[in-house]
């Protein structure tokens, strides 16, 4: 071997050599941490709903909440905490006039607050009705149906009942028209009792119920047959909300029919004309 070829092949050793150092100094050193700098949220906070509320559905404070809004986003009608920082509590109880989604700024003329004009007619679920009538503590439970219970409706009425040697007895009848009907006040009263009252019956002359077109039928002319009241439906029964029309839940309903002399029941997908007479229905 001659001496140049000696001489490249140290070099190449020395480079070798070299190059193993370095590699093992570099993986012994600790890794370099990146500084993460969390910008925060900056902007005005302004009151959204918290979720998705219904139209006709009365605000709850779970229902509203602050939430920081880009500066450039902002709104002359969006609900400031600067300006208004008491808007939560102002707020609850009132009613949206179209429904809210999650994360949407609450402004005051999308809603109707208590007492203002057209608050009722914001209260009613689209499609149906208000529709009010008289109780007394016997029919209304002694005071115990409250705002947004659920209901059934009692019909109560003296019928011509024929004998089996042709003659004809007055007796009584009680049959439910309406089911799972949703009071919306009882007097002036929108809305349960808080607090120390909480546990208070709410006593009225006059209870108004939300109804589809064709039960507000209903009920009138049951107002006229006989005597009506409410039987309070129990917590249990929550699930049946949403279908007030009695026809499609089988209960009896009773409706005009062409003419006066008669009037026709609907019971379990069945109708069936009846005579009127003074005393009652035949």
């Amino acid at each position: 071997m001659s001496v140049r070829q000696l001489i490249v092949l140290g070099v190449a050793l020395l480079a070798a050599v070299g190059a193993l150092f370095m590699v093992r100094g570099l993986a012994g050193r600790a890794p370099v941490e990146v500084a993460t700098t969390t910008v925060a949220e900056t902007g005005p906070r302004v009151l959204v709903a918290a979720r998705d509320v219904p139209a006709g559905q009365a605000l709850q404070p779970s229902d509203l909440e602050w939430r920081i809004w880009a500066a450039t986003a902002m709104s002359p009608s969006f609900i400031q905490e600067t300006k208004d920082p008491k808007a939560v509590e102002s707020y609850t109880g009132a009613v949206p006039r179209q429904a809210l989604v999650a994360g949407e700024p609450v402004m005051a003329t999308r809603v109707v607050q208590p007492g203002a004009q057209g608050f009722m007619a914001a209260l009613v679920q689209p499609g149906l009705r208000a529709v009010a009538i008289s109780i007394s503590a016997e029919s209304a439970v002694a005071g115990f149906i409250l705002p947004n219970d659920r209901v059934d409706v009692l019909l109560t009425r003296k019928v011509q009942v024929s004998g089996t040697e042709g003659g004809a007895s007055e007796q009584a009848r009680s049959d439910i028209i309406l089911q799972n009907v949703r009071v919306l006040a009882i007097e002036d009263t929108f809305r349960a009792p808080e607090g120390d009252s909480a546990d208070d019956a709410l006593r009225g002359d006059t209870a108004t119920l939300e109804l589809s077109p064709r039960d507000a039928e209903t009920l009138a002319l049951a107002e006229e047959l006989g005597d009506i009241s409410l039987v309070l439906r129990g917590v249990e029964n929550e699930a049946a909300r949403g279908a007030p029309s009695a026809a499609r839940r089988g209960a009896n309903v009773l409706s005009q029919g062409d003419s006066g002399d008669e009037i026709r029941v609907h019971a379990f997908g069945s109708v069936k004309s009846q005579s009127v007479s003074k005393a009652g229905v035949n």
